[in-house]
């Protein structure tokens, strides 16, 4: 049985107790509960809105950007990566493979629309975003200066 509390948090390698010096990275998913996540996808996870996943095989984590194609029960689904439950956990994934809607933060915005890779938490380059990306980056680029 997962421990869904702490699951997003050890979804890249974050461990609270650890500290690795001045060049320390916060983590954009340590303060993910399923909670949060499932209050924000209540209140804001309706049909066209874009969303951050995070995606994790082994030490690899990336955030990536999907738009909410519909609720079904108490499923959300998304357009690009399948359906997930109401705490943002992936219903089906593949094996190996972790995968997690994330509630919108300043930093994890700006991870998703540069296209952030990390290895063991820690960031070792940036990805290019495919061209429907693009467009739900600009579309979160925007929400980034709303809520400023």
């Amino acid at each position: 049985m997962i421990d869904r509390k702490n699951h997003a948090s050890r979804l890249c390698g974050y461990s609270p107790g650890l500290e690795s010096g001045a060049e320390e990275w916060c983590c954009p998913v340590a303060d993910q509960s399923g909670e949060r996540v499932a209050a924000w996808l209540r209140d804001h996870g309706s049909p066209g809105e874009a969303v951050i996943v995070f995606f994790k095989q082994q030490a690899l984590c990336q955030f990536r950007l999907d738009e909410i194609e519909a609720w079904r029960g108490h499923r959300v689904h998304l357009v690009e990566h399948g359906a997930f439950d109401e705490r943002g956990f992936a219903v089906d994934r593949p094996r190996n493979i972790s995968l997690r809607v994330l509630r919108p933060s300043v930093l994890v915005i700006e991870a998703a629309v540069r296209g952030v890779t990390l290895q063991h938490c820690k960031p070792v380059n940036e990805r290019e975003l495919s061209a429907t990306e693009e467009v739900l980056a600009s579309r979160m680029r925007r929400t980034i200066v709303r809520d400023s």
